[in-house]
C-alpha cells in the first residue's frame, strides 16, 4: 500500500490533482474542516 501527499499553496492544482486521483480509482482522505473553505468563490483575473 502508497500513501500518496498532496499538498500546496492555494490555486495551485491541488484540487485538481486531487479530483484525477479520485478518477483514477484511489481512495481520498482530506481535511473535512478545511472543505468549505476550498468552495468560496474568487474573482476573475483582470489580465
Amino acid at each position: 500500500m502508497f500513501t500518496y501527499i498532496v499538498s500546496g499553496m492555494r490555486r495551485t492544482g491541488t484540487s485538481m490533482m486531487m479530483h484525477c486521483l479520485g478518477l483514477g480509482g484511489m481512495s481520498l482522505n482530506y481535511d473535512e474542516s478545511r472543505e468549505l473553505s476550498l468552495h468560496r468563490e474568487y474573482p476573475n483575473n483582470p489580465n
